[in-house]
């Protein structure tokens, strides 16, 4: 399949998963001040990997019948953004007692939203219901868990880096797979919902915890907080180097623990704030391996994967695979292999 295919359909699943909460916040108005945290998303990975699971099994079945929990997943993550923008003092939320009473009203009425999503298709999901609702609480239950992990495990602010250090692999994993375990579900949910076989067990047996998407994804996203972003308007820059800011250890800082530069910032984070320190530290992790380790898991990621979805459906299974794309080709690869 080429990207160009994977492309179109990933925009046309996107617009219909659009139009569909547009549509039920319309009949549930309480929740219309979420809307357009939703909508304003143009590409819903979630929904894709749902999307792509789904076509893998009964070519009979509409997907869009079950949009719901597509929408469902991604609101997860979109619950636990607004719970992250408040922990890590991201996008101005600090910057007003009423932006921070908005974020935790927008944070309630998501979960909200959920729970409604899930309670008003019961009747439709039949005996699936309570295999929905133990993946669903689970995620949410996983993600609080998560933020815990990274707070009391992996932040410099609260804990003596000597402690970090000595468990940070079992504790970055451990908060990794619980962010994102959804991104691992998605495409099993679409694959489950269109045949009835659930396959959650099998893929955390067959593909390593390392090597899952939820961490080598978050690996990836880590990476990302260590771009810089130069522009004039202070909004569209501040989210940059957040974690070290925040004395979290990710990745590429665990990796660089020894250089000056980290050193630096783990002692003074408002230096994260320079230009000049920002252009020094993405320099500091081109020029040593770090990028280029993150790379090489990322690959072998994408070939377990594959090799997955192969052996567990025979059809349509470039699809899923091309739901992987972070994996492979991003735009956060492209600027450190300039």
């Amino acid at each position: 399949m080429e990207y160009k295919d994977y492309r179109k359909i990933e925009v046309e699943v996107s617009e219909k998963l659009n139009k569909f909460f547009v549509d039920f916040c319309d009949k549930h108005r309480e929740f219309l001040p979420i809307c357009d945290v939703y909508t304003n998303k143009k590409v819903h990975l979630n929904g894709v990997q749902f999307y792509a699971g789904f076509v893998c099994g009964n070519k009979e079945l509409d997907w869009k019948d079950y949009s719901f929990i597509p929408v469902m997943i991604e609101l997860i993550m979109l619950w636990a953004y607004k719970t992250n923008r408040i922990i890590d003092n991201k996008q101005e939320v600090w910057i007003s007692e009423e932006k921070v009473k908005k974020t935790v009203l927008e944070h309630d009425l998501i979960l909200s939203c959920i729970l409604n999503l899930l309670e008003t298709n019961k009747d439709f999901l039949k005996e699936k219901y309570d295999f929905l609702t133990g993946i669903v609480h689970r995620m949410l239950a996983d993600m609080a868990k998560g933020y815990w992990v990274e707070r009391t495990s992996l932040n410099t602010h609260f804990l003596e880096l000597t402690v970090i250090k000595k468990k940070w692999k079992e504790n970055y994993l451990q908060r990794n797979i619980k962010f994102n375990m959804l991104y691992d579900f998605a495409p099993l949910l679409g694959l489950y919902f269109s045949t009835g076989k659930d396959l959650t067990n099998l893929y955390t047996e067959k593909i390593d915890s390392e090597l899952r998407f939820s961490h080598v994804g978050q690996i990836i996203n880590d990476l990302s907080d260590c771009i810089p972003v130069y522009d004039d308007s202070v909004k569209s820059y501040q989210d940059q180097f957040t974690d070290i800011r925040n004395g979290i250890i990710t990745y590429p800082i665990f990796h660089l623990i020894n250089e000056e530069l980290v050193k630096k910032a783990l002692v003074n984070p408002n230096i994260t704030k320079d230009e000049k320190w920002q252009k020094d530290f993405f320099e500091l992790i081109k020029n040593t391996d770090t990028d280029e380790k993150v790379m090489e898991l990322a690959k072998q990621s994408y070939e377990k994967h594959e090799v997955f979805w192969k052996e567990v459906s025979r059809e349509e299974w470039l699809l899923v695979s091309k739901s992987y794309w972070l994996l492979n080709e991003n735009k956060y690869f492209k600027k450190f292999t300039k």
